[in-house]
């Protein structure tokens, strides 16, 4: 199926490489072209600006009888005009070295004194091209010094054609890289391909991302290497979860039916029979606690988890869930203590917030720990809660896994539940905008630090 779909694609792919590979081309053809241009024009510049500089001498020297004596031998070679305007008069001197045809010149009244600028075409009507330069004197005097550059434009525009019809006739020549490129690209997708093929049907464990291919590659092959191994984790995930659920409900599932099946064998009186219902009750409970973890978890990744938030004393919150897990602790030997501090006010759930000491506390009583000390403060705006314990610990590579869905470390898998508490923790804590963060060494201690915002000073009073 994905080789199929890759011997459909070439067409755009290869345009789109040819037509990058001509672009690129082209790119280097415009430079040319204005490194052309520039250089004419510079050419011109010191031409003419070398005659004014001349010319400019001479007025000096000699005033205006010598610009007349010497302009012919000043401006060999080219069409040259001066212009010379004083406070009473405007001078014009002109040395035609056209040859051929007679020059076609404009009217020199008709553009200013000042003008100054390359290949400019002072009458629309006339195809002539001046380069020009003007300088003004300190005592007002205006010398305006010009040379005919149309030669130059008409040179610059055959050059222009020729490296456009070079550029033409040479862009095939940008499909052998596109073409070679292309090849080299589908031959990798079509590896690829084939190897996801056998991922997708189960025919090879191995991951694409392992495969012998160019560095070109690297980055999609890592990219579908790292979704390969996802899909796998979560597939082995859910084959754990499935197991987990299973063997959890089954227990209560099993109890319910066998006290059922005595209710209704047993010549009991109603006393009895309102018995074997209540503990009917009690097990169908614990199934039902089950499937509203799972579905609180959905919930709040969901980011659909709705808040009554309300300005509490965390203190007291946490002094419920030790007095609801006091009996418990005392049977596991494990000592429970709440340090003294002043109120810690926060905006939160009374309901929420609770489910996450209650799974914070259970978890450490659980997983083995003999003595758990709650510590609150205040940091800024924010209420820091630790919770800390004595118990197995966390292992490194376990540390960033608690938080996923569905994960059960190494050791934890002999114990009842899901894997969905640390999640559902976190995922009220990030509803309250807060946020938590865990300290572990393992068979050392473990520390859950939560931070939590809270209320304004107005809420507050």
């Amino acid at each position: 199926m994905y080789l199929k779909k890759i011997n459909r694609f070439p067409a755009p792919f290869f345009l789109k490489q040819a037509a990058v590979c001509l672009f690129f081309f082209f790119l280097l053809f415009v430079p040319a072209i204005l490194s052309l241009r520039l250089t004419i024009q510079q050419a011109d510049n010191k031409l003419c600006t070398s005659n004014l500089s001349h010319f400019l001498t001479t007025y000096r020297q000699q005033g205006s009888p010598g610009l007349q004596k010497t302009f012919a031998a000043i401006s060999p070679g080219r069409t040259t005009f001066l212009r010379l305007q004083t406070q009473n008069s405007q001078l014009l001197f002109l040395s035609d070295r056209h040859g051929g045809q007679p020059l076609q010149l404009p009217d020199f009244r008709t553009f200013a004194i000042t003008l100054s600028g390359s290949w400019i075409q002072l009458d629309k009507t006339i195809p002539e091209f001046w380069t020009i330069r003007t300088l003004t004197l300190a005592n007002g005097v205006i010398l305006q010094a010009g040379v005919r550059a149309t030669d130059a434009v008409l040179l610059y525009n055959q050059l222009k054609k020729k490296l456009f019809f070079t550029w033409i006739f040479l862009s095939p020549v940008a499909l052998l890289p596109a073409g070679i490129m292309f090849r080299h690209h589908r031959k990798a997708l079509t590896r690829l391909g084939r190897e996801i093929e056998k991922a997708a049907r189960g025919q090879d464990e191995s991951h694409p991302g392992m495969m012998q291919l160019p560095p070109g590659e690297q980055g999609l092959l890592e990219a579908v290497n790292h979704l390969t191994k996802r899909h796998q984790d979560l597939v082995q995930q859910l084959q754990e979860t499935m197991d987990n659920v299973a063997h959890d409900l089954r227990t209560p599932l099993t109890r319910l039916r066998t006290i059922a099946e005595y209710g209704l064998q047993e010549q009991a009186d109603s006393e009895q029979l309102r018995q074997r219902l209540s503990e009917c009750l009690e097990e169908s409970d614990r199934v039902l606690s089950m499937l509203n973890t799972m579905l609180n978890v959905a919930e709040a990744e969901a980011k659909s988890m709705v808040l009554d938030l309300q300005p509490r004393d965390l203190r007291e919150a946490i002094e419920e869930v030790v007095e609801l897990y006091s009996i418990i602790a005392e049977e596991k030997n494990c000592s429970l203590i709440v340090h003294d501090s002043e109120p810690v006010m926060a905006l939160v759930d009374p309901n929420r917030i609770g489910q996450v000491w209650a799974n914070l506390v259970d978890n450490a009583i659980k997983y083995g720990a003999t003595r758990i000390e709650i510590t609150l403060s205040r940091e800024n705006d924010r209420a820091v809660v630790t919770v800390s314990d004595n118990g197995m610990g966390i292992s490194e590579t376990e540390k960033d896994q608690i938080w996923n869905r569905l994960f059960r470390g190494d050791r934890s898998r002999s114990q009842p539940g899901l894997g969905l508490g640390l999640t559902l923790v976190r995922a009220i804590i990030h509803a309250h905008g807060g946020s938590i963060s865990v300290r572990s060494k393992l068979n050392t201690a473990t520390t859950f630090t939560v931070t939590l915002p809270q209320p304004q000073v107005t809420e507050q009073q």
